[in-house]
Formats: structure tokens, C-alpha cells, sequence
């Protein structure tokens, strides 16, 4: 067995039990942002995606689209 997480990785885990996929992909319901909410960040954000099956490259542009100072940049031959 490996080591003990960390005060992070164990915050980390933690989050993770209420990501937004379901299994199958389906968002659910509560975890859904609105325009509103996508239109009050004030800050700049950056969308990274990386060109690596099975996911789409560009599955961050339509957030990074959303957001009012965002930019979106594609990470060529970054693997995962």
C-alpha cells in the first residue's frame, strides 16, 4: 500500500466526490454554472485542453467562450 495523502491530496479527494460527470458524461443538475454566474467572473482565466483521445481537444472552448477575460490554448503532444 502507498503512503499516507497529504493534508492536499486528502482535500483533493474530497472534492472529487462531488465532481460534475456522472458516469456515461451526464452533468448533473446542481453543478450546472449559469450565464450569470459565467458572466461575474471579473478575473482572467485561462482554458487549457490537451490533444490527447478520447477526449476533443477543444472540450474547453465552449467554457473559455463563455467567460468574460478568458483565453484558450491548446497544449500540442502533451499526452496525459
Amino acid at each position: 500500500m502507498g503512503a499516507p495523502l497529504s493534508r492536499a491530496g486528502l482535500a483533493f479527494a474530497e472534492s472529487m466526490r462531488s465532481f460534475t460527470c456522472l458516469p456515461g458524461g451526464e452533468v448533473q443538475a446542481r453543478d450546472m454554472i449559469t450565464d450569470a454566474e459565467f458572466e461575474a467572473v471579473a478575473v482572467p482565466a485561462l482554458m487549457a485542453s490537451i490533444d490527447d483521445p478520447p477526449g476533443s481537444a477543444a472540450a474547453g472552448l465552449p467554457t473559455a467562450d463563455r467567460l468574460p477575460r478568458a483565453r484558450f490554448e491548446l497544449v500540442q503532444g502533451a499526452g496525459r
